[in-house]
């Protein structure tokens, strides 16, 4: 096999991986955002505000992560 076949297989298996991690990042998000509004309607129930402060900290901390790892695998495409 050349070794440019061999290449671009590599980079088809890599853009395929890829494309799976950012399909489950995306099967995520809704899910995410979801619990984000359910939190904030049990706030405005029960008044609890420290507790959905403390959630809402982690949530934010929590997307962040996922866009790193979003914008992460956006340049290993780039690059492939």
């Amino acid at each position: 096999m050349p070794a440019r076949e061999l290449f671009n297989n590599l980079s088809f298996r890599r853009t395929q991986v890829i494309k799976q991690k950012l399909n489950r990042l995306f099967e995520i998000i809704p899910i995410i955002i979801s619990i984000f509004v359910s939190q904030n309607r049990l706030k405005q129930r029960r008044g609890k505000v420290g507790e959905v402060c403390k959630f809402q900290v982690f949530m934010s901390i929590y997307i962040n992560n996922i866009t790193e790892i979003f914008w992460e695998n956006l340049t290993h495409i780039r690059y492939l």
